[in-house]
């Protein structure tokens, strides 16, 4: 079955394609920025500590990622 006639037949599916795609996006995009940082910054990564070390040792524009992937899963 060609991809246009599943597209024809299955209105829904081309949105959930998109929406699960940049979710992916999203989620790499966010992992690429935090992961290095937290280590260029040396975050306790311990439960009770983290949210505290990230909000104050790491600088704004990598929380930024992190904040559009929590509102796109909202």
């Amino acid at each position: 079955m060609p991809a246009s006639t599943l597209l024809t037949n299955q209105p829904l599916l081309g949105p959930v394609v998109g929406l699960v795609s940049w979710h992916f996006v999203m989620e790499a995009w966010m992992y690429a920025l935090r992961i290095p940082a937290m280590s260029k910054y040396k975050v306790d990564v311990s439960p009770d500590k983290i949210k505290d070390d990230m909000a104050n040792k790491v600088p704004a524009s990598v929380h930024w990622p992190a904040e559009n992937y929590n509102h796109l899963m909202e």
